[in-house]
């Protein structure tokens, strides 16, 4: 999960696409332990 402002944008994007579709899977590819811990804070 590289690029400007991520994982952190990252995440609040998949935040906003799970509100709008509570029935998508998402899979996260990147560092577990910083995935968890922004996952952790939403």
């Amino acid at each position: 999960m590289g690029g400007d402002n991520a994982p952190e944008i990252v995440i609040n994007g998949a935040e906003i696409i799970k509100q709008r579709s509570p029935n998508i899977d998402l899979v996260f590819v990147g560092d577990e332990v910083q995935i968890h811990k922004l996952l952790d804070q939403t």
